[in-house]
């Protein structure tokens, strides 16, 4: 039964996202829209009764390529299900399989941290992953709300430094928590440079913060003076890999100036597999984690590493967890709104469990890396081929973000415009600032990034995506021709 709607969700999809003849060219005179509707000529937008830069699964008028689209295709869903579904044959086969159904532990069950440190020691380099250094969530939302509440909840003064760009809902759920955020450079994969946050920026900030008094201060050496949000692996939006050297640093700035790092791990078992294999001599393992070079550090911890299965089976499971020295995790375990709760994600991590006893959680990883490499393989081969002058797009390794970099001349806002008449979208690089999210230094900050955008990989196959990108390509010299003059159209 779950195959076959399985079979009919994945052809709803491919339905929905089937590329339409009246889009694939620029359109002279009246024109045929993706929804079968009549589009006058020169008008502003096909999509212009749909929300902009906002789309999702669910919002996404058919036919259009949503190349921000960050939600998994039928494929992985569905793979993600048959995990779930052999992982709740073996549970209910377990002798005491009713008492996930009860009230559970506020770490999380033994059974689940159990199995989770030995699929995540199958994965990572370094250090082995200690059960009792996990805290089960009901996923990375969760665990950063839970972690913020514990640490900082009732601090006067709440300042965070987030790197700029950043992912792009992480500035408001900040605020939301009541934190001043101070974006801090962040640098996309580039040649001859340290990528991700830039640390010395960071440390630069953090002591002029402090010389002005804004960080929260405590007799209380258990008290954070302020939180660090980063992405140090296949950073959202812009695919980047901290350094090693970077990461040791940021560590040490965090000990000497009584910093937490929030560490959002989300991308980090997502390395394609020719990155993450360590049989090739020539190919560098991957930088050791944040969390990891805490614990190598001593002390009572700075980093707090959260993590989910939303990106290995789907994000619809709604589970995940937090790792961290035992003195950090003793103080998140120790809240009273997981102690009201019974433990997070009772069932659905007993479900997880199981999965991963029998194998299906390493299936579904595997088929993840796999499908998310090729796809960013296609993106870049048509990017290769289409690409005007001037734009370049970074090549991450692992994860499902890439950052296309357009000439400075050229408005992701006005690309927009043209590229939806071509049937396609993206999100323009300025809306992942930390510093426009919050009104800071707006002007200098839409220099940098509105020439800019995030492009995924997650949600459609490698044919359609080429098409995106192609369409795109087509936009960016429409609009560099516009300005400039000069780059020709895509055939």
């Amino acid at each position: 039964m779950w195959q076959r709607r399985a079979s009919q969700l994945a052809h709803a999809v491919q339905r929905a996202a089937s590329v339409t003849e009246g889009r694939l060219g620029i359109f002279p005179g009246d024109w045929t829209g993706p929804r079968g509707n009549a589009v006058p000529s020169r008008a502003s937008d096909p999509y212009l009764n749909f929300p902009k830069c906002e789309e999702t699964l669910f919002t996404s008028p058919p036919g259009l390529i949503n190349l921000d689209t960050g939600a998994p295709c039928a494929e992985l869903l569905s793979q993600g299900a048959r995990a779930m579904y052999v992982g709740m044959q073996h549970w209910q086969q377990q002798p005491r399989a009713f008492t996930s159904m009860q009230y559970g532990p506020t770490h999380g069950t033994a059974a689940f941290r159990r199995a989770v440190a030995d699929f995540l020691n199958q994965r990572y380099n370094g250090a082995p992953v200690s059960p009792t250094a996990l805290v089960q969530t009901c996923g990375a939302t969760h665990g950063l709300s839970l972690t913020l509440n514990t640490f900082f909840g009732r601090h006067a003064t709440k300042m965070a430094f987030v790197e700029d760009p950043c992912y792009f809902l992480a500035p408001s759920m900040l605020h939301e928590q009541g934190f001043h955020v101070v974006p801090v450079p962040h640098h996309p994969c580039q040649p001859g440079r340290a990528t991700g946050l830039d640390v010395e920026a960071l440390e630069a900030a953090v002591l002029a913060a402090k010389a002005r008094g804004q960080l929260h201060q405590s007799s209380n050496a258990e008290e954070f003076a302020a939180v660090v949000y980063v992405v140090p692996s296949h950073h959202n939006p812009t695919g980047a890999v901290m350094p090693e050297e970077s990461r040791r640093k940021l560590v040490r700035i965090a000990r000497e100036l009584n910093l937490l790092v929030l560490s959002d791990d989300l991308y980090e078992l997502l390395y394609f597999p020719s990155e993450r294999s360590s049989s090739r001599s020539d190919q560098p393992s991957p930088p050791a984690r944040l969390v990891s070079l805490d614990f190598e550090e001593g002390g009572s911890g700075n980093v707090v590493s959260n993590n989910s299965f939303s990106k290995i089976l789907g994000p619809g499971v709604r589970c995940g967890w937090i790792e961290a020295r035992s003195e950090l995790v003793d103080r998140i375990s120790g809240s009273a709104t997981l102690a009201s709760s019974g433990g997070s994600a009772q069932l659905t991590g007993a479900l997880i469990a199981s999965a991963i006893e029998v194998g299906a959680a390493d299936e579904t990883l595997d088929l993840m890396t796999t499908t998310l490499a090729s796809r960013m393989a296609a993106i870049h081969t048509a990017f290769n081929a289409y690409a005007p002058p001037g734009c370049t797009l970074s090549q991450p390794s692992g994860g499902m973000c890439a950052w296309l970099q357009m000439p400075q001349h050229v408005d992701s806002h006005e690309v927009l415009l043209e590229a939806r008449q071509l049937g396609v979208s993206f999100k323009p690089g300025d809306l992942f600032s930390s510093a426009k999210a919050v009104g800071r230094h707006a002007q200098t900050n839409s220099a940098r990034l509105r020439s800019c955008c995030r492009l995924v990989s997650a949600h459609y196959d490698a044919q359609t995506l080429q098409q995106g990108i192609q369409l795109l390509c087509n936009a960016i010299a429409k609009v560099s021709c516009r300005k400039k003059g000069g780059l020709g159209l895509s055939s």
